[in-house]
């Protein structure tokens, strides 16, 4: 059985994905592949957060694989892209 996501689980800090993360305030998100529910997964992030709708420069970079080949061609893509102190 799965964890739930409401917090419950042992040891669960109570802060929002978004802060553990590291997604701050004017930060620009740059989501690949997301699941349908990421909208949830980024709840409570700063209103002034830009999702970007396509690849662009970038301060946080969020990639959805489930094979961790698959990662690579993406990076390749992706960091030319990346902000001076950003994060993939």
């Amino acid at each position: 059985m799965a964890a739930p996501l409401d917090g419950s689980a042992a040891g669960y800090s109570g802060k929002p994905l978004v802060a553990k993360l590291g997604i701050k305030s004017g930060h620009r998100l740059l989501l690949v592949d997301p699941p349908a529910h990421v909208d949830a997964l980024l709840a409570g992030a700063p209103p002034d957060v830009v999702r970007l709708a396509r690849v662009a420069s970038f301060d946080f970079g969020w990639v959805f694989v489930t094979r961790a080949a698959a990662l690579a061609p993406h990076l390749k893509r992706l960091l030319p892209h990346l902000a001076s102190g950003g994060m993939i």
